[in-house]
């Protein structure tokens, strides 16, 4: 899942005409389920009633037996509500024996809206409980997103959206056995975006000289970033670390950005490194883990922004994944500064007679021995 893309997804959904806050929450939660094919059985949105103390369900969909209209529930019976407003996201076992009954046997929740004092509680004004197919990391991620997205209300995106990609290498001194390798888009616009990049480019280079393992460095700079800019400033990025062996090892975190490729020489195969933590800054408690891969020889990896995959044609279809990977195995035996250059100049073709435009950025690393 591309979590950049899924939060602008939420920001132009909620970019539509609605009367209310709460037809805003609904119409919002059907199109991400309609847009990013979350393997849903079941949606629920609940709104807090301050003058009764309980959760009125406001809306429901999916294909589970369908809850009582307006059913209630308290909020002092329901553990579940109190440990949102210091979580903000919770998969849990469902306690309720109404809601077992229509066949709710685990969910995920998150709250959205502002918060509302309830006696000693800070209660989400809405929380959207959501019964999937699996409940993994990333259906947590996925709440987060709606959640952060949802209650930034009054965001709008301009016509023209201007970026902040950014991408360095970096290498701590002395150290010869390691170099990283980064790429990262930061949501904000015009200055304040390219202030952000380079917030970011800069926290890391000094980061890097303390040679700390790359999962604590990035929980580091997002609690920087969280301290330093407000929820809906946040970065997508990418952090992966080449190391000078013979096994060709690739350490990274992906922090909720596009999925990196690697072009594998022998068999053509393509491989997704996908997000292993959120995207930085709106999430002040996230951990970020590593994982690795290893080029053989002749392997590529390819690394960008979504500028990339979204540049539109006159008709609005995407460029895409797949016209991606297409390019990157068409030009495969070409060097790396040459298949940058390839690839660039494919994208703007595609995208020459749309009026949309984004930053655009691809690092390409390729083991030639």
């Amino acid at each position: 899942m591309d979590q950049h893309k899924l939060y602008r997804t939420i920001q132009v959904l909620a970019e539509t005409p609605v009367r209310t806050e709460d037809q805003l929450v609904i119409h919002v939660m059907e199109g991400i389920a309609k847009e990013q094919r979350i393997p849903i059985r079941g949606a629920r949105i609940w709104k807090l009633e301050v003058s009764t103390g309980t959760y009125r369900l406001i809306h429901q969909s999916g294909e589970m037996e369908a809850i009582d209209k307006n059913f209630r529930i308290k909020v002092q019976e329901y553990p579940f509500f109190q440990q949102l407003q210091r979580k903000g996201t919770v998969i849990g076992r469902e306690s309720n024996p109404y809601l077992v009954q229509k066949g709710i046997k685990t969910f995920s929740a998150t709250g959205v809206g502002e918060k509302i004092q309830w006696k000693q509680l800070s209660l989400y004004q809405y929380v959207i409980g959501i019964t999937a197919a699996y409940m993994k990391q990333e259906m947590t991620y996925t709440l987060n997103i709606i959640s952060n997205a949802l209650t930034s209300y009054g965001i709008s995106l301009p016509d023209r959206v201007v970026g902040g990609d950014f991408f360095d290498y970096l290498q701590a001194s002395g150290d010869k056995e390691r170099l990283a390798v980064v790429i990262g888009d930061a949501a904000s616009k015009g200055l304040s975006a390219a202030s952000q990049a380079l917030y970011v480019s800069g926290a890391l280079r000094m980061g890097v000289e303390y040679q700390t393992k790359i999962g604590s460095l990035m929980t580091r700079l997002n609690s920087l970033v969280n301290r330093a800019f407000a929820p809906e400033q946040f970065v997508s990025m990418v952090y992966a670390e080449l190391n000078a062996s013979d096994r060709g090892l690739v350490i990274y975190v992906n922090a909720g950005h596009n999925f990196p490729l690697v072009l594998r020489a022998g068999t053509n195969d393509v491989e997704r490194l996908p997000a292993t933590g959120q995207i930085v800054g709106p999430f002040p408690r996230e951990i970020y883990h590593s994982d690795f891969t290893i080029l053989h020889r002749g392997d590529i990896l390819l690394l960008y922004t979504d500028g990339i995959v979204e540049a539109p044609n006159e008709q609005g279809e995407m460029f895409g994944e797949s016209r991606l990977i297409r390019a990157l195995t068409q030009h495969r035996k070409r060097t790396p500064r040459e298949l940058c250059a390839l690839i660039l100049e494919e994208v703007q073709v595609h995208s020459r007679m749309a009026e949309y435009s984004d930053d655009k950025t691809v690092v390409v690393v390729k083991r030639s021995r």
